[in-house]
C-alpha cells in the first residue's frame, strides 16, 4: 500500500521530467563558473544543492498546474488515471504539498549563496510559475511560465558569483542562454502542450494559444490553424539562429577550442531529429495522444541536447556528457518504473 501511494505522488509530481528543470539552474550555474575561470567541479557541493532547488521548484509548478487544472483534466476520458482525477490525491493535499515543498526550495539556494539576487530570483520564478498554473487555461501564458525557467536559471548564475556584466561576452553569453531557455519552454507548453491537450481543452472551454488560434481536434482529427503552426516554426528558426550564434560566439572568443566541431556536428544531428519529430506532428493529422507523447519525448530530448552541445565548448565535455545524460536516463527509467513505457509518460 505505501509503494502505491509513493508511485502515485510520483506520478503526481511528474517525476520523470524532474531532472530536466533541477538541471535549469545548475546549467545556469556551471556556465559562469567556467566563463570565470573556475573549476567546475570545484563547486560541485554548490551544483548539488542548485539541483535540489529547481526539483523543488519542478515539484511545486507541476503539483500546483494538477490543482488547477483538474477540472479542464476531467473532459479527456484518456486523462481519467491522473492522480486528483482518479481521486487518489485530495486537491486540498496536493495544495498544500505544492506550497510546501516550492518553500523548500530557498534552503539549499541559501546554502550555495548570501546574495539576496537568488533569492529575489527564486520568488520570482514561484510567482510566475504559480500564476501560469493558477490561469495558464484562462488566458494564454505560456510566456510567464517561460518566464518562471528564465528566471530560475538566472538564479542559477547569480548563486554561481561568475557574471561580470563588465565583459561583454559575458553579456552576450547570458542572454543567448536565458534566450535558449525561454524559447525551449515556450515551445513546449504553447505548441506541444497546445496540441497534446487540443481535445479536451477547446471541449472545456480553456483559452490556451491553440484554442484561441483555433487549432482544434475534430472527429479524431487534428487541426492546426496557419497562425499556430506559423508560431511554431518561427520559435524553431529562432531557436537555430541563438544556438548558431552561440557556437560563433565561443570560437570568436578562442578559435583554439577544437570542441566546436565536435559541438557543430552533434548540433546537426539534434537538428535533424528536431525537423523530423516536427514534420511528424505539426502537420495535420489523426489525434493520437500516445503517438504524440512519443514524439514530443523525442524533440525536448534532442532541443536539450542540442543547447548542451553548444554549451560544450565552455563546461567541456567531462562536464556536458553527464549533463547530456542526466535527464535522458531519468526520463527513460522512471517513466518504465511508473507508466511501463520509455516515451509515454500518462500526463
Amino acid at each position: 500500500m505505501a509503494a502505491s501511494k509513493a508511485r502515485t505522488l510520483l506520478r503526481l509530481a511528474r517525476v520523470q521530467t524532474m531532472a530536466l528543470t533541477a538541471l535549469v539552474p545548475v546549467i545556469g550555474a556551471a556556465v559562469f563558473y567556467a566563463a570565470s575561470g573556475a573549476g567546475i567541479w570545484d563547486h560541485w557541493a554548490n551544483l548539488l544543492m542548485l539541483f535540489l532547488t529547481g526539483a523543488c521548484l519542478h515539484v511545486y509548478g507541476f503539483v500546483l498546474n494538477e490543482w488547477a487544472d483538474v477540472e479542464v483534466d476531467r473532459a479527456s476520458g484518456d486523462l481519467a488515471g491522473k492522480p486528483l482525477v482518479s481521486g487518489e490525491v485530495s486537491p486540498r493535499g496536493a495544495l498544500a504539498g505544492a506550497l510546501v515543498v516550492g518553500m523548500l526550495g530557498y534552503v539549499p539556494l541559501s546554502i550555495v549563496s548570501p546574495s539576496p539576487w537568488p533569492v529575489l530570483l527564486y520568488t520570482a520564478s514561484l510567482a510566475l510559475g504559480g500564476a501560469y498554473d493558477v490561469w495558464g487555461k484562462r488566458a494564454p501564458l505560456d510566456a510567464v511560465l517561460a518566464g518562471s525557467l528564465s528566471a530560475l536559471l538566472l538564479a542559477g548564475v547569480a548563486a554561481s558569483g561568475g557574471f561580470d556584466p563588465g565583459e561583454v561576452w559575458q553579456r552576450w553569453l547570458l542572454s543567448l542562454l536565458v534566450g535558449l531557455q525561454f524559447l525551449q519552454n515556450l515551445f513546449q507548453n504553447a505548441i506541444e502542450g497546445g496540441i497534446k491537450d487540443a481535445d479536451h481543452d477547446a471541449a472545456a472551454g480553456a483559452r490556451t494559444f491553440a484554442a484561441i488560434t483555433g487549432t482544434r481536434v475534430e472527429g479524431g482529427v487534428y487541426r492546426p490553424t496557419a497562425a499556430f503552426l506559423r508560431s511554431a516554426l518561427a520559435m524553431k528558426l529562432t531557436q537555430a539562429l541563438l544556438w548558431a550564434s552561440l557556437l560563433v560566439l565561443l570560437y570568436d572568443r578562442d578559435p583554439q577550442l577544437v570542441d566546436v566541431s565536435a559541438s557543430s556536428l552533434l548540433l546537426v544531428l539534434a537538428l535533424v531529429v528536431m525537423t523530423r519529430t516536427q514534420r511528424s506532428f505539426l502537420p495535420e493529422g489523426p489525434f493520437e495522444r500516445p503517438r504524440l507523447k512519443r514524439l514530443f519525448s523525442l524533440h525536448e530530448m534532442a532541443t536539450y541536447t542540442a543547447t548542451i552541445a553548444v554549451l560544450a565548448p565552455i563546461i567541456g565535455w567531462v562536464a556536458a556528457l553527464p549533463l547530456l545524460a542526466l535527464p535522458v536516463l531519468w526520463f527513460l527509467c522512471a517513466n518504465v518504473a511508473l507508466y511501463g513505457r520509455p516515451l509515454e509518460p500518462g500526463v
